[in-house]
């Protein structure tokens, strides 16, 4: 048996530690296309727990952005009346609901404290709903203003 702290510590130990300790405090160079690295992701980012009875928060995606992600998964998911405001969730389990503008405004507050480097939005989206849609992409716009990417670079077209 092994306790959570102690897997933890073994997948970070410097004989079994996935990533080499030591190259992690190299600076790289940085200015090539995005394809070319790999970029630290996450996957169900909006949970504090177990992906079928967890409890959602858009704290996580601070946390997140805090430790170095530069690309979050977003579950979309189509608001209930009377708000039908788009929520965040894991889809057909009964993990909790949270408002997709309350995660937007959580990225926007975190984006970049501990990393200039861009933040990659992984939207998976089952919301079907028009308004809906065009209310989260109304929500990106005026709540990461100038720091959301809308037009082609002209260094990279």
């Amino acid at each position: 048996q092994i306790s959570p702290e102690g897997l933890m510590f073994y997948l970070m130990g410097s004989e079994t530690s996935v990533v080499k300790l030591d190259k992690l405090a190299q600076s790289h160079d940085m200015t090539q296309p995005i394809p070319h690295y790999f970029v630290k992701s996450s996957h169900n980012t909006y949970l504090t727990a177990g992906q079928l009875t967890g409890v959602s928060s858009p704290e996580m995606y601070r946390q997140c952005l805090l430790a170095g992600c530069r690309c979050l998964e977003l579950d979309c998911w189509k608001g209930k009346p009377p708000d039908e405001e788009p929520i965040i969730t894991h889809g057909f389990t009964m993990t909790t609901e949270i408002l997709f503008k309350d995660v937007i405004e959580a990225i926007a507050e975190s984006a970049f404290k501990t990393s200039k480097y861009p933040v990659v939005l992984s939207f998976e989206n089952h919301v079907d709903s028009v308004k809906q849609q065009e209310k989260m992409a109304e929500y990106c716009r005026t709540i990461f203003g100038d720091a959301l990417l809308v037009d082609v670079l002209e260094k990279y077209p």
